[in-house]
Formats: structure tokens, C-alpha cells, sequence
């Protein structure tokens, strides 16, 4: 044991430094051998890895911000309704009224007219309400069901209306005729709107006021049909009554 000890004892200082040397570039070199077979792990495991950090991580933060179906239909709910087309329009119209014999034949002398200007406003949308939003887990993405979208408000502007009244001591202009000729007017005028597509229109302004809204995300959009969830109301009869 004295011989060992004396035999470590004599190594030169040229000698220990090599030792030194020799035990750093093990550890250097076992270092860059346990990151290269790392490496080479993670090529080969990649894919599973990508899907690991994207189900189980993305999932955890999913479910910990705001990407719940709660949070989802609240921000919704702050827009209210979707007014997502307006179809102006403008015209004027001439109505001439006669009393007739038997309802058929015309009686001369007593016909009135009534003459409007008027400028009215179409509302094409859907109420938030009636929209359903749900956040698909299994596929990272944002389902949203929409309605068909309807009329939301229609009116004519009664400050830009205008009325040139001819009226007739034979054939008065009743107190209600305006009234009935202002509606007749917004029923040729909805015709009109709906034949360019007004309602295909607000559904595609939808869809991408939806997408901007939940942009911050970073989720696919998926749309998806729903039924017209309005019921269209009772038709009344001229004596008030609803039509069975």
C-alpha cells in the first residue's frame, strides 16, 4: 500500500494534466453523443411528438383561455344581432282610386290620386340567439351553425316621404289609405330585394364578420346549415280575426 501510494504520489505535473485533459473530452464527447441520439429520437419520433405537444398541450391551454363554448357564445351575444346587408332604395309611386258600379265598372268623376316620394331601408340578418357555436376538440376547429338568414327591420323614412294628395268630394281619400299604400309599397319593394339576393348576401357578410371576430383564435371556421328557426306569424284577415 506505501509503494501504491508513493507511486501516485510521483506523477508529474505534465501527467496529471493529461489525466485532467482526458477525463474533459470524455465528458465533452459522452455530452455530444447523448444530444445527437436525441436528436436522432426526435426524427424519428417527430410525428408523435408534434401530435403530443398539439392534443395534450394545445388542449390544456384550450381549455384554460378563452376557447370554451361559454366564452365562445358570450362574444357573440355582445354583438346583439347580425344586421349584415342593407338594401336601400328609392322610388315614387302614383295610386288612382275610382268607384265602381257592381265592384266592376268604373264611375266617371270619381276618382282621386295619391302621389309619394319615399326612400326606404331593408335589414338583412339573423339574431345571435338563433346561432350555434361550439368549439370541436377533436379537430382544433370552430363549428358555427347559422339560421337562414331574414328580414331584420324594413322601414321607409317618413322625414324623406313626400304625398300629393288629389282628392275627390265623390270618392274621399280614407284616413287609413295611406297607411295601406305605404305597405303595398314595402311588399314590391322586399320583391325587389329579394330578387338580388339579399338574403345569400347577409349570409356571406356573416361568415366573415364571424371569422373576424374569432380571428384572434388562430381556429378554422366551419359553417354549418341550420333550419329557419322563426316561425312565420298567423295571417289576419281583414276582420282581424286569424285565418285558421
Amino acid at each position: 500500500m506505501a509503494v501504491e501510494k508513493q507511486k501516485k504520489d510521483s506523477l508529474s505535473p505534465r501527467q496529471i494534466g493529461k489525466r485532467v485533459l482526458a477525463n474533459v473530452l470524455t465528458r465533452i464527447l459522452t455530452a455530444v453523443a447523448a444530444v445527437g441520439i436525441l436528436l436522432l429520437l426526435f426524427w424519428f419520433f417527430r410525428g408523435q411528438v408534434t401530435r403530443f405537444f398539439r392534443d395534450v398541450i394545445g388542449g390544456f391551454v384550450t381549455e384554460s383561455s378563452v376557447l370554451t363554448d361559454k366564452e365562445l357564445e358570450s362574444r357573440l351575444e355582445a354583438i346583439g344581432e347580425l344586421a349584415a346587408y342593407e338594401y336601400a332604395y328609392t322610388g315614387e309611386r302614383e295610386i288612382r282610386s275610382t268607384r265602381k258600379l257592381l265592384g266592376t265598372i268604373n264611375i266617371p268623376g270619381t276618382t282621386h290620386r295619391i302621389r309619394m316620394t319615399y326612400q326606404g331601408m331593408i335589414k338583412a340578418g339573423c339574431r345571435v340567439e338563433n346561432i350555434g357555436i361550439h368549439f370541436n376538440r377533436q379537430d382544433n376547429t370552430i363549428q358555427v351553425t347559422l339560421p337562414k338568414p331574414h328580414v331584420l327591420d324594413h322601414y321607409i323614412d317618413m322625414e324623406s316621404l313626400q304625398i300629393e294628395q288629389s282628392n275627390n268630394i265623390l270618392n274621399p281619400i280614407g284616413s287609413d289609405e295611406i297607411t295601406r299604400d305605404l305597405e303595398m309599397v314595402k311588399a314590391e319593394e322586399l320583391k325587389k330585394a329579394e330578387e338580388k339576393n339579399i338574403y345569400a348576401l347577409a349570409e356571406e357578410n356573416i361568415r366573415t364578420m364571424i371569422r373576424n371576430l374569432l380571428k384572434d383564435t388562430g381556429r378554422e371556421m366551419v359553417f354549418l346549415e341550420a333550419e329557419d328557426l322563426l316561425q312565420e306569424a298567423p295571417e289576419v284577415s281583414s276582420s282581424g280575426e286569424e285565418d285558421p
